[in-house]
């Protein structure tokens, strides 16, 4: 992920609102391949991610 693409992630997130989870969506185990899909489907893309640090 370059640098445009995470700027443009996190100007995303600012407009999602905060019940978006509910609706039926299911969680997709993160591949570059999966991530390139979702942002050539042109539908809006939520990175939810944590580590244990």
């Amino acid at each position: 992920m370059n640098r445009r693409e995470l700027l443009a992630a996190a100007a995303a997130l600012a407009f999602v609102a905060p019940g978006a989870r509910a609706g039926g969506k299911s969680h997709v185990r993160y591949s570059r391949e999966a991530y390139e899909a979702a942002v050539a489907s042109g539908k809006p893309l939520l990175l939810d991610f944590y580590t244990e640090w």
